[in-house]
């Protein structure tokens, strides 16, 4: 029995376990006996839904393409016309669309710091201070906003890591400008800037998780040179299935938000229940959410700047007079080289395929992950 969590905005199942995939590749090496079934696990191999010379690749490869195919067979899927061909060619693009926008918005906190710079923005006085640390504090769980102990350990590891004697009080300015800047609060303000899109395509604890990843890793980078993303740069090359699974849920008794007021958002509350058992329950009282797991490459183009003379003047505070798109434009192509990176990950996707929070099928992505399963692929270089 797959158990869940509370669920608020999108639903979550929790990642499989070995037991879980070994049961599952026992299941599948049985369900071959049939010729039925035979022929239709050679027809996954053919269409490339079950790609054999990626899965082959994993420790436990054999096992993996077994209990693929297993869960592939879940009479769910055919019931809501999942079709894995279908959605492998429509993940291509979503998952290109997701790093060109994830990579943008992180262009932007060179943005603040230049703007912080270029115009005193550091100086934040004590209400304004104030009102940040009261917002930060009232949507910290619900909007992911960097909490005040998260800013105190990352300003501390800046004070660690820099390569300055001493972390002055500007640089601490700067970088509380950077963690001040809340991605949910520019997406309730603004629903086509980047950070509403984001929102959109990933589910709300991967939002959170990205925005901290990237300021920690901005703040932390070296400093001396800029790093931007080109944007629009992003290639997923390819695409493999690793997981598929389907669950039917009710919503538990007393989970309704009925008695709240239309502004508030509720965290709805589902517990599954063996799809055998789906004749019991009208469909307005079900829904079928469904977990799926890929392994892809992304390709992706950096430009590593070289800071000129204004820029580093900026950064001592020795110039406050010139433009971000000054700083931005004004660089030589000797102060600057293009790079290459690509990446290979685990991307996890969630969707409902029946009822759930939405009502509609809408993937979103849950999380992406470095494919420790396949020892053999390296992870990410750069040409």
């Amino acid at each position: 029995m797959i158990t869940t969590r509370k669920i608020g905005g999108g639903f979550v199942i929790p990642q499989r376990t070995m037991t879980q995939i070994f049961f599952s590749a026992a299941n599948g090496m049985v369900s071959l006996l049939s010729e039925k079934t035979r022929v239709g696990f050679i027809d996954s191999l053919e269409k490339g839904i079950i790609q054999e010379g990626v899965l082959s690749q994993a420790t436990a490869g054999p096992m993996m393409m077994l209990s693929l195919f297993h869960d592939l067979q879940n009479p769910l899927f055919k019931k809501h016309k999942f079709d894995p061909s279908q959605f492998l060619d429509g993940l291509v693009p979503a998952l290109e669309n997701f790093h060109n926008v994830s990579s943008a918005l992180e262009n932007e906190l060179h943005e603040i710091n230049e703007r912080a710079l270029s115009n005193g923005e550091t100086e934040v006085d004590e209400a304004t201070s104030k009102k940040i640390e009261k917002t930060a504090h009232k949507t910290a769980d619900e909007l992911g906003a960097v909490t005040k102990e998260e800013k105190e350990s990352l300003l501390s590891a800046l004070e660690i890591t820099t390569e300055n004697d001493e972390f002055d009080s500007k640089q601490n300015k700067v970088a509380e400008a950077i963690l001040n800047h809340e991605w949910m609060n520019e997406a309730r303000k603004h629903p086509d800037s980047l950070a509403a899109q984001l929102s959109r395509m990933v589910t709300k604890e991967l939002f959170q998780i990205n925005q901290l990843s990237s300021k920690t890793a901005y703040l932390l980078q070296n400093q001396s040179r800029d790093i931007l993303f080109r944007e629009g740069s992003c290639q997923v090359n390819n695409v493999a299935l690793l997981s598929a699974r389907a669950c039917l849920f009710k919503e538990k008794a007393g989970s309704s938000s009925e008695d709240h007021n239309d502004s508030e958002k509720v965290a709805t509350e589902y517990e599954p229940i063996d799809y055998k058992l789906e004749n019991n329950f009208h469909d307005s009282e079900t829904a079928v959410a469904a977990q799926i797991e890929v392994l892809y490459d992304v390709t992706q183009e950096f430009v590593i700047r070289k800071p000129s003379l204004s820029d580093s003047k900026r950064r001592e505070g020795l110039l406050d007079d010139s433009s971000l798109t000054a700083t931005l434009t004004s660089t030589s192509s000797g102060n600057e080289k293009s790079t290459q990176t690509t990446i290979v990950s685990v991307a996890t996707i969630e969707g409902w395929l029946h009822g759930g929070n939405d009502g509609q099928l809408r993937w979103k992505l849950a999380s992406y992950r470095p494919p420790y399963e396949f020892p053999g692929i390296e992870h990410a270089y750069k040409y």
